[in-house]
């Protein structure tokens, strides 16, 4: 299991450009991909653009939290990698229709459906459509001295 860093700053250009920037970042050295198949699964998609997260707003809190809203959009036919965060996330479906499985639970979202995600809890965006994009927003509260997202798979 590999924890990376998450950058709050600092995001400008294309959705694309700023996904790219966030994963490299995340890992603070490209070479530190491929340690493990979630890993190198993670850095393909964003790499393809089958899978976009654009940061919209990093804010800190009180008691060394951020709160931080990120766009997500995953490609026809894709899951993203497991994964975990150290706070909440809010999952607010925005475009298409998919599937979060959140520790081996399996729940719809739409456009308008709100799913709550644990902290620590592993989950992963699936798109089952084999035309359409499936776009969240996530609003996730977590402790800024924390790794923002954990690789499990």
């Amino acid at each position: 299991m590999k924890a990376f860093a998450f950058p709050f700053h600092g995001f400008r250009k294309s959705a694309l450009a700023a996904t790219a920037a966030v994963v490299l970042s995340m890992a603070g050295a490209s070479a530190v991909f491929g340690q493990s198949a979630g890993e190198a699964q993670l850095k393909t998609l964003v790499e393809s653009g089958k899978l976009v997260v654009a940061p919209t707003l990093q804010a800190p809190l009180e008691g060394g939290q951020v709160l931080s809203i990120v766009r997500v959009e995953v490609a026809p036919d894709v899951t993203e990698p497991r994964h975990t965060h150290p706070g909440i996330e809010v999952l607010y479906g925005l475009g298409g229709s998919g599937f979060v499985e959140i520790d081996g639970q399996k729940l719809p979202i739409e456009p308008g459906k709100t799913v709550l995600v644990g902290a620590g809890k592993a989950k992963a965006l699936s798109n089952p459509s084999p035309s359409e994009p499936f776009s969240v927003l996530a609003v996730l509260v977590v402790d800024a001295k924390k790794p923002v997202l954990t690789v499990v798979d």
